[in-house]
């Protein structure tokens, strides 16, 4: 119901649209849990291409503009939030012989999870709505839990 009203008014943000989608505690914490772990494995598969800069850190100026587009406040909390993940990842690469495998494996758990928090939830996914919610605010979704005051400014 939440989420029906929220998709009939134009000023919703994004993140309002996202969060309408993760109202369980349980889907919650599942959520909170498996986005970053989604996020470096996004990573680790973004590392595998060379365009101009290494995939990797291609993704990690992408979402870090998008969010400056949210605020400069939003916009370095955020950056350094993924800069985060990218040492994790680069980490995690650097010490598993098999880490692509193994982010395979970490990738697909993670979103098995995230459907059967959903289906605890008893609603779908956000990502059968809407692809820019479900991959530029999902990291934002969690990170509002780490530092609530950083949503103010929207």
């Amino acid at each position: 119901k939440i989420r029906i009203q929220l998709m009939n008014y134009p000023e919703c943000s994004d993140l309002d649209f996202y969060r309408s989608y993760h109202t369980n505690f349980y889907n919650k914490a599942i959520h909170l849990v498996c986005i970053p772990i989604l996020s470096i494995c996004f990573l680790n598969f973004a590392s595998l291409f060379d365009f101009i800069i290494k995939g990797d850190i291609a993704l990690l100026i992408s979402y870090s503009l998008y969010y400056f587009t949210l605020g400069s406040k939003i916009g370095t909390i955020m950056t350094i939030y993924l800069v985060l993940l990218y040492n994790l990842s680069n980490f995690w690469r650097s010490i598993d012989m098999n880490w692509r495998e193994n982010s395979y494996i970490l990738f697909i758990s993670a979103w098995i999870l995230q459907f059967f928090g959903h289906y605890i939830e008893g609603n779908s996914p956000a990502l059968l709505t809407g692809l820019k919610q479900a991959f530029l605010e999902a990291p934002l979704f969690t990170m509002e839990y780490i530092y609530p005051s950083l949503l103010n400014s929207l």
